[in-house]
């Protein structure tokens, strides 16, 4: 009974793999369907316009009415897993601005030079630096006028 299955199987797939030979497509490929109106050559002349995906990541951020997408261009991000309150920086140096993820609110501050950032990166502790050079040196209510 098994080997009438087992050949029933091998017969099944050997007629898959004989019309895929036949129609010239790999095992991996589906077969294609063309424009019975546009010739092999007309089809190849076509340019194809590759997609491009556009990583996001939108975020909420205290005081500001619009979110802010920090993989947008211009972010540099650094990583703080090592802070026990400070999740996560990002920072626009075109703009001075920076974001940042504290306890899991997100706040922006406006006008933060990129010495502070720097400051910031280098620092041993991010809290300590936070407290002293960025929390209240820098406006976190009235950023306007930064679309991300």
């Amino acid at each position: 009974m098994k080997s009438i299955m087992v050949k029933k199987l091998l017969k099944g797939l050997l007629f898959i793999l004989l019309a895929l030979a036949l129609c010239g497509c790999a095992a991996d490929q589906q077969p294609t369907i063309g424009n019975p109106e546009v010739s092999d050559s007309q089809a190849e002349k076509r340019e194809t316009i590759p997609v491009v995906e556009q990583k996001t990541n939108y975020v909420e951020v205290k005081y500001r009415a619009t979110p802010v997408n920090l993989a947008a261009p211009g972010f540099e991000y650094h990583n703080t897993d090592v802070s026990s309150f400070i999740r996560g920086a990002w920072y626009d140096k075109q703009n001075r601005y920076l974001v940042m993820n504290i306890d899991g609110i997100y706040y922006n501050y406006c006008g933060v030079l990129e010495y502070v950032w720097r400051g910031f990166k280098e620092s041993e502790s991010y809290g300590r630096y936070f407290n002293a050079s960025i929390k209240e040196s820098f406006d976190y209510k009235n950023c306007v006028g930064l679309d991300y």
